[in-house]
């Protein structure tokens, strides 16, 4: 809920709002991928402050940031829209920063608290809620635009954000923990990753095709709306609803996979 508000439609769009070019919306969409070498110098933290310790206090950390774009929502800077994107447009990379120092922690604690012949039905159900969430926002957020003003839209959204946000903390604390990682020197690490990238491996091969994938897919989302938005000059309730159909498909995809993988492995999936 608070990652599709916070990085997703919702932003791309009170970033156009505030008179954002092309280069801006870019840059504030890139802002996820310019901090992931970062999650592999917060790794280190891991065998210190554990998995659920580094999740809960980068989710706090960044929930307060969202106080931001809500104020500017409230005060409606028509006057002032530069500086009130350029605020805006560092609180999102300050979002993100803070989220790369967490994002390590959540897949590895997964791989350590699933069981391994349940792993592919839990992360088909984690696709399927995510899509789900996704729908409902979109659909959520498009009724929000066509009753309220823009700037008011834009408040309750980022207020929902906020509450998501701490629900979501509320139920990690309530996890197990998992074991904690074994402690690797900073030299270790660099060798560690100068060997994963140089030597034959298959991991460097689905490395390869993951940054192919990430080069000719990951722009289609922040410029369909962008271009939706200025060149056909669509309506901010109805380019949400065109938003929710992605998700709506996520979902379905995710029910029909549902505990086939753990059957037949991850490769078919991939292919099909």
């Amino acid at each position: 809920m608070t990652w599709q508000i916070v990085v997703g439609s919702p932003m791309v769009l009170m970033a156009e709002h505030l008179g954002a070019t092309a280069f801006q919306v870019g840059l504030l969409y890139s802002a996820v991928m310019l901090f992931v070498p970062l999650q592999m110098m917060a790794a280190a933290l891991l065998p210190y402050l554990g998995y659920k310790r580094q999740i809960v206090l980068t989710w706090s950390a960044r929930t307060v940031l969202l106080i931001i774009p809500i104020a500017i929502a409230l005060f409606e800077p028509d006057e002032a829209r530069p500086l009130a994107l350029n605020i805006f447009i560092g609180t999102i990379f300050g979002y993100c920063f803070i989220r790369s120092l967490g994002a390590c922690a959540l897949l590895p604690w997964f791989v350590e608290i699933v069981p391994e012949k349940l792993r592919g039905r839990f992360f088909s159900a984690d696709s399927f809620v995510i899509g789900s969430a996704g729908v409902i926002i979109l659909l959520l957020s498009s009724a929000l635009f066509a009753f309220f003003e823009t700037y008011d839209a834009f408040a309750l959204l980022f207020i929902g954000a906020i509450c998501g946000a701490v629900t979501s903390i509320r139920f990690v604390m309530k996890l197990p923990d998992g074991k904690r990682p074994e402690v690797l020197s900073f030299p270790r690490m660099l060798n560690r990753w100068s060997a994963l990238l140089t030597e034959p491996s298959y991991f460097r091969i689905f490395l390869l095709l993951q940054i192919v994938h990430s080069l000719t897919a990951f722009g289609l989302t922040p410029f369909t709306v962008y271009y939706l938005k200025r060149s056909l000059d669509y309506g901010i309730s109805y380019i949400m609803f065109l938003s929710a159909l992605q998700y709506i498909g996520m979902s379905v995809g995710a029910l029909s996979i549902k505990d086939h993988m753990d059957r037949f492995g991850v490769r078919p999936f991939f292919v099909v």
